[in-house]
């Protein structure tokens, strides 16, 4: 059984991984000729789309052109009625919308904030939306735009990051939470520390493919400055032009590696990957790629994981703890994780069941998530091709401490089984009864495969 678990996790593991802005309202602003919902909110990163956003507002903008066209709550045909009146959507303007901060104006889109401000119900707009598109009008939005329009963020508050990554306008730029207008970005004093160095040379990239077909160079309108994959990160090179050292700030490990991977950056010879802010001098042994042999801190090597990656879509990060350095590497949170102190080092891996993965949560405490060793499985195929019984482990998070020289686990506060996460009844009824009589001939065959081995 535990050699199944491990030979199965190791399969899974490496065929499937490591291989603010100016706010314009006014009477006459309204949507373009020919620009429809669809080509301004494809998303991003924005690629094939055909967006038509070569206006007077596309480097000042933050959210696509027609969020800010509030003319679609006002009646547009004689047989729409009426969401609000002109008076009563100038008067919101005046009195609400001016009152607010300037943050609030921009963070979420000014069409989302007229709705939800006006009390006007989804029921309605869907009703006016049905007209419209019978007519043909220009006015018509789809039903995700919709639904996320008529989101109630106080009720579920990550809708925000849906809301304004769905709406942003296509040369802006969008971190997760927050958009920002190209211009705003381009002329901040340092956008890659600000935004971080992976991210922005990502952005830069994007501007410069959507805005050439126009022949405009925005990068050049606001002098801002591209930077180098040497200037990004600091890379050391010999006589001959070869890498033989990398050094990374601590708070940007994770940023510089991807920008390294996204560049193709990382050399085929061996070198020394320094990794600095920290009280002590930490380092690792790539031996080549991105693929760590050795990790140095406190004066001690530790030999690492010899399939780890520090790029693809593995996690990794390095971070420091009562003075004492933690390395972790994993995948679907089943990890391999290191640590040095000034006079001892410890690990913890996965075993033929689960593994965990350490790391500091926002209050700066040391905590666990420790996972289901078919993780990976579970989460890409389903419930059912691990589960061997309703009450089969899932997950579960505690605090960890690193004491007398031995990374502590206490007890779960949180524990959940497969079932929890998952409704395999219904599993089974849509995937596993065309081969299957019952559900419990399916937990038996997941015991069996398990025991065979």
């Amino acid at each position: 059984m535990k050699r199944f678990f491990t030979i199965c996790f190791v399969l899974i593991l490496f065929l499937v991984s490591c291989s603010e802005n100016q706010i314009m309202i006014s009477e006459t602003d309204t949507q373009d000729e020919n620009i429809t919902f669809e080509s301004e909110t494809a998303g991003l990163p924005i690629n094939d789309a055909d967006v038509n956003f070569d206006t007077e507002y596309m480097f000042i903008r933050n959210y696509a052109d027609f969020t800010y066209d509030l003319s679609y709550l006002l009646q547009q045909s004689e047989n729409e009625k009426f969401f609000v009146t002109p008076e009563e959507l100038e008067a919101w303007k005046t009195d609400v919308y001016d009152a607010k901060s300037e943050w609030e104006k921009s963070h979420l889109p000014v069409l989302y904030q007229a709705i939800q401000d006006l009390g006007i119900t989804k029921y309605r707009y869907e009703s006016v939306n049905k007209v419209r598109k019978a007519n043909g009008s220009p006015f018509v939005l789809s039903e995700e735009a919709i639904d996320l329009l008529f989101t109630d963020i106080n009720v579920d508050y990550q809708a925000v990051y849906k809301i304004n990554r769905f709406f942003c306008h296509p040369l802006a730029f969008c971190d997760g939470w927050d958009n920002y207008s190209c211009e705003y970005v381009l002329t901040h004093n340092d956008p890659y520390m600000e935004f971080g160095y992976f991210e922005m040379d990502r952005y830069i990239r994007r501007l410069q493919r959507e805005c050439e077909p126009l022949g405009i160079d925005p990068i050049s309108i606001y002098g801002a400055k591209i930077l180098t994959i040497d200037e990004m990160v600091d890379i050391v090179r010999d006589e001959k032009g070869n890498i033989c050292e990398i050094n990374i700030e601590a708070e940007h490990f994770i940023d510089k590696l991807s920008l390294l991977g996204d560049y193709e950056a990382f050399p085929e010879n061996a070198y020394r990957l320094n990794i600095t802010g920290f009280d002590t001098e930490v380092y690792f042994d790539i031996g080549q790629f991105s693929s760590p042999t050795a990790l140095t801190a406190h004066g001690k090597t530790v030999e690492l994981f010899d399939r780890a990656a520090l790029y693809g879509n593995c996690g990794y990060n390095i971070f420091e703890y009562n003075g004492n350095i933690i390395f972790t590497w994993e995948y679907y949170d089943v990890g391999y994780n290191y640590v040095i102190g000034e006079n001892f080092t410890d690990f913890i891996g996965p075993n033929a069941n689960d593994g965990l993965c350490l790391r500091i949560n926002d209050e700066g405490k040391l905590i666990y998530r420790r996972v289901n060793i078919c993780m990976a499985s579970i989460t890409q195929t389903g419930g059912l091709s691990s589960a061997t019984g309703y009450d089969t482990f899932y997950s579960s998070s505690g605090y960890a401490d690193i004491t007398d020289g031995k990374i502590v686990l206490y007890e779960p506060f949180e524990y959940y089984t497969i079932s929890d996460k998952y409704d395999l009844d219904e599993e089974f009824e849509t995937i596993y009864s065309k081969y299957y009589s019952t559900i419990e001939e399916v937990f038996e065959k997941n015991k069996e495969l398990y025991e065979a081995w």
